[in-house]
């Protein structure tokens, strides 16, 4: 019997073995894993007198996913940053743009130095694969 013993023992641990193998490849191809970098909207376009032409405005989106149709990542609001001091209090209008430049959307606010966020209207529905560009204004 002890014979019969070791064998099973042997079966067992190479089973184990096995499996921490595909466990441990499984995790190793999902560390691996590259979705690159990026951003919604391919460009921006700022006019700004009140910004240093040396120090462009940064957009950045804040996304939700949604399963209703259309379903997908839905941009819910427009992140402007690295806002000059000197544009604090002015009028901001930020339009996301779609293909051959239509207007998706379009958000309003007032700069602040540093950083902004403007909401997308909760009724106007604009998904992150359709915004192809970005215009923002900062005026008087």
């Amino acid at each position: 019997m002890p014979k019969l013993r070791k064998s099973t023992t042997l079966k067992a641990a190479a089973v184990a073995l096995g499996v921490a193998g595909i466990v441990g490849l499984t995790i190793s191809s999902a560390a691996s894993l590259n979705l690159g970098g990026g951003s919604v909207g391919a460009g921006t376009s700022v006019v700004a007198a009140c910004q240093p032409a040396g120090t462009p405005i940064t957009v950045g989106f804040t996304t939700a996913y949604s399963a209703t149709a259309p379903a997908g990542y839905t941009v819910t609001a427009v992140k402007l940053g690295a806002i000059d001091a000197a544009c604090a209090g002015k009028s901001i209008n930020v339009t996301l743009q779609g293909a051959s430049s239509a207007s998706l959307v379009e958000v309003t606010g007032t700069a602040a130095a540093g950083t902004v966020t403007l909401a997308v209207p909760g009724a106007t529905t604009v998904t992150a694969t359709s915004v192809v560009g970005t215009a923002v204004v900062i005026y008087n």
